[in-house]
């Protein structure tokens, strides 16, 4: 509120001031500045206010606002104040003062226009007061509207004023409606008027007097509508009145200006509506507000659609043939059918298509003439191609965009019903209309796709075939493209219809070559062979596009049909031999373009000799029309594939290649050159050839280098020369630019700002108006991109298409030419554009000629290129600069880019130059300066910055802002100030954050402009937008500038104009990015959601991304469930790619923000989506048909009832629809937004991947709300995965199955709370199954099958329980195709297909036996299924690893020889990915088969006795060749690291798989396997081992292992020293023996022991090896010493121990002892001296003592006696080190006269002292470590007393007593386990001990006392119950020594 008191200040003071200063500006801020804060207030604090605030506005608006934007500004805060309940009270009065300002003579006009605006809104948002002052405000607007003498810009604003209180009073206004529509009536200027009124004004040829001439002429249009919505046609003043407002409409229609055409058109559209509803809409107490004698029952003539659309085609015929007027009503056709509800347009699409058509019938069409006439006129011709053009654009803009699914569908089946019809009766349907409806069937077909055909007639196609041998061209050309449109949706379909369309072409050759043909029959025969290799040319174009492609072995026949049409032409009959010509380069450019270089390059020595025979036909000079027809036609059809191939084959393209193509090129331009001009003799087709042939030949010299048609130069300079200047206006400069298109010549951020305006409704249809019905350019259905089929740039006329091309050309050939070359060509055109004569023709040379320039500029621009020393630059500027300043708008913004352009080749000193011009211009009094060279110098400005770039043109950054705020400011000529922003924007963009200190001041002319009279609100917004972007961050701190920015975006962000309103989005887009924390999110949001419904498509997208944006920066986003509808649904009713985009990627963003939190929701969300099944209409448009359809599926259902195999699946499906109908949600969703559903809740599942508790029920268990995980919605996405994966739509099913991945990767762990042991899947394992059998049946996809053996073995591997039922099945279904999988063909598909199919079962069955043999349960279940086959399976994996050795390894040149059985010689690239997956699976399998009976199943020997049939297949190889292959191709994968063993050429994973391999082959000895083939593994094995990887070196063991107890124990001949010498190496390669420091890998150690321990059993199996123990024996003590030495790993440990106890025992070993006794007492002082001591090396100490009795003792006992006193030994190691020493002593008690016991008593003596020293007192201080040692001490104190002799004996037990004693605490409770344990050991004592009395009796009185007490204490304790003490826990040690000592 204070805030708000400041401003209140602040403005009564300006309000106070402005009375003698003229401080408009300063009163505008502080306004703009108020309007947010009242946004933050609450209703009661401005309710408090709200009067002294009208007051203060009031008296602000009647002091006069300067302008329109702040009348805008003033009126919407005084009528929201209006709103609040004191305003109300007073709002009166203020209207009556406002009123009185108008009516008073001392207000200006200005004032005036600013009260009337700011009534206007207030009238707008209040229905009260506008019924309240209706009247009075009529009367008085209506004097000011009919005062001639007053500005039009006043009675606009009147006009606009009476329109915003019509349309808010509603049927209150009904007083008025009569007498607005005579007002308008009697002052609007139709005709004539237009020009007095023009000629009356102050100033006519100001433009700002045209403009508000215009806005008048709009506004009066404006107050039509509400009239038409609301007035009471039940009055009988109002009879006839909806055809006098059409008549007026239709009058008005005949316009000058273009604003004031579609404000018309677009009105008669919508009047046309509201008629057509208002009988529906209008209420029934309006009939009771008319008198009852002036009531009557009028009956409306637009009562139905039909009615309305023939007014439209009556006006269109009797519209005198005026192009513009037709163009208007076409719009008005568009406006009236889009306006419509989609029911009512739905229900009776076929009413409206024929009433459409009705103005293609020359019955009902007189400019049509005579359709089967062959010789029409120009004229004629040209309004058939406007009509047509009208009617399509109606059909798609009007009908095909705006209906739902089932209404295009619908739409859809209309059209191909005229198919039908002209089939039936060929004349009953004529050319155009079949044009039309192909035209439109081809778009709905691609915007349906292929979820969308699914109700599609099945005959549909024949008919589409059965027109390609029509009679017409245009319906050969567009029954192709439709016909690409269906295949390439139903790519199943592809090879059928190929075949098809080949049969047709086979026939109609076959009846070419009959004799006698006549006449008519030939014609059809021709035609029908044009037509099949068109469509044959665009079936071809669809096959990359799929995955399935066709077979090619069809292509291949495509091919040879295509030769046999090229070859051996003659000319005895030149029709017959130009339309085979014709077909089959038709046919072979299509082949050329899409079926990549390895085909093309197959064929291309044909190729080159069909091209030499057509350009060498007829080489005599034509001048007969007919010689010319032949020679054109020819060379025209045989340079569309050669620039093909030049363009979509550069890899065959070489120097050889092209200088062939340039000699066939030279002769034929040589020719061309002299052909004669466009002959008015000639018939017209003629003429056109001739033109086909000149665009052909500049397509085709485009297309190569130019240095390689040098000698051409020359004379193709003169013909595109002759046909720039010649020709008619290009359309490279007037074709709408593409943001993505690197070659538009004008810029895309220039259109909507600049004229002419290319993206126009009227631009639009004036370009179809260039596209002919029929063109003798077989191209047509053959463009890359089928879109282009549709493009106006790819199917105009042929004359402009040459022009168009020509300057390509010509900008081609001129950047090659020398400076003096270049100059002549520019003077040239200069001095042809001079000397013209015809203005008209004139215009377009300069056009033409200017394109030109640009082209080449902008070539040179992109590739750094320069002009040279020489004038060319100077005559280039001198020729472009003469256009800047045109009045014609085209002229001067191709000129001004091409100075821009100009400046960046040249440099600085050209720039200043043209700068220093343009400035002087400025300067210059704006009277003494023609406008348009004023606007020309400031766009000139903004070029320059725009191609120079922001740091190149910095140094003239001050200079060019300066002139564009003068120009800014003019003020006489709009156009001037609105080239200045524009350029200023330009300025902005490139000049980036040097334009910082400009930012002020330039907001500071936004604002004055702001005040003016029609500011230019577009420009302001963009120039705002991009100051925020050149501020970026610093924007957040500069508080003005945001506050000007923000208060310049509240008034842009009101306007109804859509490319204004999209600024405001865009400045909030760039807040949400520099500015963030500024936004107010809860009323942005809003706002953006009120613009996804906007029926612009600019608003749509702009809002979308600003959502997007938003989301992305604020991560805290609530989930906004009507938002998430509503953007769906917005997926299925756009049409444009790029919102699609947009939307797709919000919604991942709203996925990504909000599912982690809320995944539940989005989940629901989707299923209803995906689940969608019912009809949106309330009446089914096909009832009769769906009837039908159910009818038949129920007898279908009825019979396969007997199919008891079925019934789970059945019951599966039943689930899933059950589960779909039971919602109440009636819309039905497209397909496409179903399978975006789908991956939207795969993206759920992706964002909570990481939160495991969406994926376990016992981690949610004690959640609250557990509804919100998914685990809890398992059930639903089995169902939708379920559903998916059975669906129709083949696209879809893919999908599905993609989904059930996922679900089983992320639930393949989740455990069932209710089943201990199961897994929440198991539940849902008969769906899953259910799912995935579809896709294992014969006729399934084969792209759905491989997805479905990927998930469904992924699936049984994450099992564990298994329903035994379900997966048994679909194995049974999988291995069904396995025995004859040879055999397995899909003959309307590619071959790559099959190979797919056959490696994926091939592959899904190698992994299934694998998880075979790892779970037996598994093996159970699937054991009686895979059994049977893996004999089949066998061959089939060795035919395999052999076709994958042929693929990966050999040159593709050889496949043919081999006749490959798993992939096609053809496909073979293809094919490799399939080999490379599954080889490593098929590898394992093969290999773990070897050592079963399946292996030799079948083979010669094997003794069982199979099929007689399967005989020849089963034995087709022998078990060691194939055993040979499988080693062979483990070993070729460490080839490259065996040659050049660097880590670059070591792969990971193969040399894994390779020894795994070896691991398994080896587990079992066969016979066969030579020594060397072993030797040589052993040697690979041995380098391989050099990679220090801890996972090969383990699996290097594994292999080496097997080896050793496989293979080299059953080696009875003396290779095996050799074997073992190679295994030893390899085995202690990663091993350093001689670096004492060397640690190893723990995991390698641990492997090694057991080889160890094999080879030295082995060893010693066999005799004489004594020598052999000798030699190994030392190399296995020093790896176990080293082990030891540095691990406590425990299973290291017990392999190092269990193989030195083998070691002990020998006999060998004896004199090895000592040293390595030496060794270890070495490497224990090491670790003492590193603090740090081995437990396995202990370990040893008591193994030699036992086993040996040569050894000292003293090193050993000085050893252990610094272990236990060292304080830098831990205690847990202490501890361990205690326990060795009692294992010990108690093993040498046992062994008296033995090493151990001499050793034992040497400790005892020793460290008795010392374990003293190791007692902790008091123990109540003790820890659990400490308590370990004091237990261990105690047990060796009592063990050491069998070791005293009988004088010690005595003071030995009394120390051990006394220290004992020490140990117990009986006053302590509850009692410690110490105390317990010590006090059991003393009353042992005093049981087994004699001396025990005697050592008490000596104790000290205390010490008795304890004793005695705890003993007393004792024994009560035992009296009262049983105390069972648990025992302590303990390290137990595993080995008594007693056992290993040496008999």
């Amino acid at each position: 509120m204070d805030i708000l008191e400041n401003h209140y200040a602040t403005l009564q003071k300006a309000v106070n001031d402005g009375i003698k200063l003229n401080n408009i500006v300063s009163k505008f801020d502080q306004v703009c500045t108020i309007s947010p804060i009242f946004n933050t207030l609450s209703k009661q604090d401005i309710d408090s206010i709200t009067l002294k605030w009208l007051n203060l506005l009031t008296s602000c608006l009647l002091q006069g606002t300067g302008g329109p934007a702040f009348a805008l500004t003033l009126g919407n805060l005084i009528s929201k104040l209006f709103d609040y309940p004191i305003g109300g009270r007073s709002s009166t009065s203020i209207v009556k003062n406002l009123i009185a300002s108008i009516q008073s003579k001392q207000s200006n006009t200005n004032l005036k226009v600013s009260v009337i605006d700011v009534l206007s809104i207030i009238f707008k948002s209040s229905k009260t007061l506008a019924i309240v002052y209706i009247q009075e405000m009529f009367t008085l607007l209506s004097k000011i509207i009919k005062m001639s003498s007053e500005p039009f810009v006043l009675r606009a604003s009147a006009m606009r004023c009476v329109a915003n209180m019509i349309e808010s009073s509603g049927y209150g206004g009904n007083s008025i409606h009569l007498d607005a529509f005579k007002l308008i009536k009697a002052i609007y200027p139709i005709g004539s008027t237009n020009t007095s009124l023009l000629a009356s004004l102050p100033n006519p040829s100001s433009q700002a007097s045209i403009y508000s001439y215009q806005d008048f002429k709009i506004e009066c249009v404006n107050v039509l509508l509400p009239i038409i919505k609301n007035y009471n046609q039940n009055d009988r003043q109002f009879e006839g009145f909806d055809e006098k407002v059409l008549s007026l409409l239709s009058k008005a229609m005949d316009e000058d200006y273009l604003r004031c055409r579609n404000k018309v058109s677009e009105s008669m559209g919508n009047c046309l509506m509201s008629l057509y509803y208002k009988e529906v809409d209008q209420p029934p107490q309006q009939q009771q507000q008319s008198s009852s004698s002036s009531s009557v029952q009028i009956k409306s003539n637009y009562s139905n659609v039909e009615q309305c659309l023939n007014y439209l085609n009556n006006l269109m015929i009797s519209c005198s043939g005026k192009k513009e007027i037709r163009v208007n009503i076409t719009i008005a056709y568009s406006t009236f059918l889009k306006s419509l509800r989609i029911h009512d347009t739905e229900s009776q699409l076929d009413k409206i298509i024929a009433v459409v058509f009705k103005l293609l019938s020359p019955q009902f069409n007189r400019y049509l003439g005579n359709l089967n006439s062959t010789s029409q006129s120009n004229q004629v011709v040209q309004e058939q191609i406007q009509f047509k053009s009208i009617v399509s654009h109606i059909l798609r803009i009007g009908l095909g965009e705006n209906q739902s699914e089932n209404g295009q569908q619908y739409m859809l089946r209309v059209l191909s019903n005229y198919f039908k019809q002209h089939q039936q009766q060929p004349d009953s349907i004529n050319e155009l209309v079949l044009y039309c409806s192909l035209r439109e069937s081809s778009i709905l077909i691609n915007e349906l796709g292929e979820g969308g055909l699914t109700k599609l007639n099945e005959d549909y196609h024949s008919n589409l075939i059965s027109l390609l041998c029509d009679k017409n061209q245009s319906t050969r050309q567009w029954a192709g493209i439709c016909l690409r449109s269906f295949a390439t949706h139903q790519p199943k379909n592809i090879s059928m219809l190929l075949t098809e369309c080949l049969q047709h072409l086979n026939t109609s050759i076959g009846e070419i070559d009959t004799l006698s043909i006549q006449p008519d029959s030939l014609k059809r025969i021709m035609n029908s062979l044009k037509g099949n290799s068109l469509g044959c040319a665009a079936l071809i174009s669809t096959v990359k596009t799929t995955e399935l492609g066709v077979p090619a072995t069809l292509l291949n026949q495509i091919t040879k049909i295509s030769s046999a049409l090229l070859t051996n032409p003659d000319f005895i009959n030149p029709a017959i031999t130009l339309a085979r010509l014709e077909a089959g380069w038709t046919i072979m450019n299509s082949l050329i373009k899409f079926m990549g270089s390895n085909f093309v390059e197959s064929i291309l020595p044909s190729l080159f000799t069909f091209w030499k025979s057509c350009f060498n036909i007829n080489t005599v000079h034509p001048t007969a029309e007919r010689d010319i027809v032949i020679f054109a036609r020819t060379r025209a059809d045989a340079l569309v594939p050669l620039q093909s191939f030049l363009q979509y084959n550069p890899k065959l393209v070489n120097s050889k290649v092209i200088g062939s193509i340039v000699n066939f090129l030279s002769n034929t331009l040589k020719t061309v050159s002299e052909l004669p001009a466009i002959s008015t003799s000639f018939q017209s087709s003629t003429n056109e050839l001739t033109q086909l042939l000149e665009y052909n030949l500049v397509q085709t010299f485009l297309s190569l280098p130019a240095s390689s048609f040098s000698s051409n130069h020359t004379t193709l300079m003169t013909i595109v020369t002759s046909l720039i200047l010649d020709g008619p206006l290009n359309t490279k400069i007037s074709a709408p630019s593409s943001i993505n298109d690197s070659n538009n010549l004008l810029s895309k951020e220039d259109e909507d700002a600049l004229l002419p305006d290319f993206t126009s409704v009227q631009q639009s249809l004036e370009r179809s108006f260039q596209i002919p019905i029929s063109t003798q350019d077989s191209s047509l259905p053959c463009f890359i991109d089928i879109n282009d089929c549709f493009s106006h740039k790819c199917t105009q006329f042929l004359e402009i298409r040459v022009v168009n091309s020509a300057i390509e050309l010509f900008s081609y050939l001129f950047i090659a030419q020398p400076d003096r070359h270049r100059t002549q060509l520019i003077d040239h055109l200069s001095n042809c554009i001079k000397e013209s004569s015809n203005a008209s023709q004139k215009q377009i040379m300069i056009v033409n000629a200017l394109t030109s320039l640009l082209y080449i500029l902008k070539s040179m621009a992109s590739n750094n290129n320069r002009f040279g020393k020489s004038d060319i630059t100077i005559t280039v500027q001198r020729f472009v600069q003469r256009y800047f300043g045109d009045t014609n708008p085209l002229l001067r913004r191709i000129s001004s880019e091409c100075l821009g352009l100009l400046c960046r080749i040249e440099g600085d000193k050209l720039t200043t130059s043209i700068i220093q011009s343009l400035t002087e211009i400025i300067r210059k009094p704006p009277k003494d300066v023609p406008s348009s060279v004023r606007a020309g110098a400031a766009f000139v400005f903004g070029c320059i910055q725009r191609s120079v770039g922001g740091m190149m043109s910095q140094k003239f950054l001050p200079t060019t802002i300066a002139n564009l705020h003068v120009l800014a400011q003019d003020l006489v000529s709009p156009d001037v100030s609105q080239y200045a922003l524009h350029s200023l924007y330009i300025t902005i963009q490139t000049s980036g954050f040097d334009f910082t200190s400009f930012a002020a001041p330039t907001l500071m002319l936004l604002q004055s402009l702001l005040v003016n009279e029609n500011p230019p609100y577009q420009l302001l917004g963009r120039i705002v937008n991009s100051i925020v972007v050149a501020l970026g961050p610093e924007l957040e701190t500069s508080k003005d500038i945001m506050a000007k920015c923000t208060g310049t975006c509240s008034i842009i962000e009101k306007s109804q104009d859509p490319l204004i309103k999209v600024e405001s989005i865009y400045f909030y887009q760039k807040l949400i990015m520099f500015a963030p924390n500024t936004i107010n999110v809860d009323t942005l949001v809003p706002q953006l959601i009120q613009q996804l419904k906007s029926p612009y498509l600019l608003l749509r997208v702009a809002a979308v991304t600003c959502l997007r944006q938003l989301i992305q920066k604020r991560s805290k986003f609530e989930m906004n469930i009507p938002l998430t509808e509503l953007l769906f649904m917005m997926l299925d009713t756009e049409r444009d790619t790029q919102l699609s985009k947009e939307l797709k990627l919000l919604l991942f963003s709203l996925i990504d923000t909000i599912a982690p939190s809320n995944p539940s929701t989005w989940l629901k969300l989707c299923m209803s989506i995906i689940l969608s099944s019912k009809q949106t209409e309330e009446k089914d448009l096909l009832k009769e048909e769906a009837d039908k359809e159910a009818a038949a599926k129920d007898k279908d259902g009825s019979k396969n009832n007997d199919n008891n195999d079925e019934d789970e699946e059945e019951l599966d499906q039943k689930v899933v629809v059950e589960k779909s109908s039971s919602k109440s949600d009636t819309y039905v969703h497209r397909w496409f937004t179903k399978i975006f559903a789908l991956e939207c809740v795969r993206r759920v599942i992706s964002v909570v991947r990481d939160k495991p508790q969406h994926f376990s029920m016992i981690l949610i268990a004690n959640f609250p709300n557990k509804t919100d995980y998914l685990v809890m919605h398992l059930h639903d996405l089995i169902s939708i995965s379920y559903k998916a994966a059975t669906s129709q739509i083949d696209s879809m099913r893919p999908i599905g199955i993609l989904l059930l991945k996922d679900i089983l990767d992320g639930f393949s762990k989740a455990i069932d709370p209710d089943y201990e042991g199961h897994l929440l899947l198991e539940l849902y394992q008969a769906q899953i199954m259910s799912a995935l059998r579809p896709a294992f049946v014969p006729g399934a996809l084969p792209t759905q099958l491989s997805n479905a053996c990927q998930v469904f073995v992924g699936f049984v591997d994450a099992s564990i329980h298994y329903d035994n039922v379900a997966i048994k099945k679909a194995t049974t279904i999988l291995s069904q195709s396995v025995r004859d999988l040879r055999n397995l063909n899909f003959p309307i598909y590619n071959e790559k297909t099959t190979t797919l199919v056959q490696v994926s079962i091939l592959k899904a069955f190698a992994q299934l036996y694998l998880l075979c043999l790892k779970d037996e349960s598994l093996y159970q279940i699937l054991s009686s299924v895979i059994n049977p086959i893996l004999m089949y399976l066998r061959v089939h994996w060795t035919t395999f690893l052999k076709e994958h050795t042929l693929l990966v390894y050999h040159s593709s040149q050889i496949y043919p020889l081999y006749r490959p059985i798993l992939f096609s010689p053809l496909t073979f690239q293809d094919s490799i990915e399939y080999f490379k997956d599954a080889y490593p699976h098929i590898l394992k399998a093969l290999s773990c088969l070897l050592h079963t009976q399946y292996w030799t199943i079948g083979r010669e020997g094997s003794g069982i006795n199979v099929k007689t049939e399967d005989k020849e297949f089963l034995s087709e190889t022998k078990g060691l060749d194939d055993l040979y292959i499988i080693i062979g191709l483990s070993l070729k994968s460490m080839e490259r690291y065996l040659e050049d063993p660097v880590d670059i050429n070591f792969k990971l994973d193969n040399v894994s798989l390779s020894l795994e391999i070896f691991k398994t082959l080896f587990k079992q000895n066969f016979n066969g396997l030579s020594f060397d083939i072993l030797n040589e593994i052993l040697s690979i094995l041995f380098k391989i081992n050099n990679f220090k990887n801890p996972i090969i070196q383990s699996l290097v063991l594994d292999v080496l292992n097997e080896l050793i107890l496989n293979f080299v124990k059953d080696d009875s001949n003396n290779n095996n020293n050799n074997l073992m010498e190679l295994i030893l190496k390899t085995l202690y390669k990663p091993i350093n023996l001689l670096n004492k420091e060397s640690n190893g890998d723990e995991e390698y150690f641990i492997k090694l022991y057991p080889c160890c321990s094999s080879i030295f059993n082995l060893i010693q199996d066999q005799q004489g090896t004594d020598k052999l123990k000798e030699q190994y024996i030392p190399l296995f003590l020093v790896s176990i010493l080293m082990g030891l030495s540095n691990s406590n790993n425990a299973s290291l440990i017990t392999g190092a121990i269990q193989l030195f106890n083998l070691i002990i025992k020998s006999k060998v070993s004896i004199d090895l002892i000592p040293a390595f006794y030496n060794s270890l007492l070495e490497s224990l002082n090491d670790q003492l001296d590193q603090k740090s001591i081995r437990q396995g090396s202990l370990l040893l100490v008591p193994i030699l003592f036992a086993n040996n009795n040569s050894l000292t003792i003293d090193q050993i006992i000085i050893f252990l006696q610094k272990s236990i006193t060292s304080v830098d030994i831990s205690t847990k190691e202490k501890v361990y080190i205690l326990q060795i020493i009692r294992n010990i002593v108690n093993s040498g008690a046992s062994q008296p006269s033995s090493n151990l016991y001499r050793l034992s008593v040497g400790l005892v003596e020793t460290l008795f002292n010392d374990l003293f020293s190791l007692f902790k007192f008091p123990p109540s201080t003790l820890i659990n470590e400490d308590l370990e040692i004091t237990n261990e001490i105690i047990k060796l104190f009592v063990l050491s007393l069998s070791f005293s002799n009988q004088d010690s004996k005595s003071l030995l037990l009394l120390a051990v007593i006394q220290s004992f004693i020490l140990f117990l605490q009986p006053n302590v409770s509850p009692t410690p386990l110490l105390h317990s344990q010590i006090l059991q050991v003393l009353l042992n004592f005093a049981s087994t001990q004699p001396l025990f009395k005697e050592a008490v009796s000596r104790l000290p009185t205390d010490l008795k006392q304890i004793l005695e007490q705890s003993i007393r204490q004792n024994i009560e304790s035992t009296t009262k119950k049983e105390v069972k003490l648990p025992p302590k826990p303990q390290i137990q040690l595993n080995f008594d020594f007693s056992k290993v000592i040496k008999e």
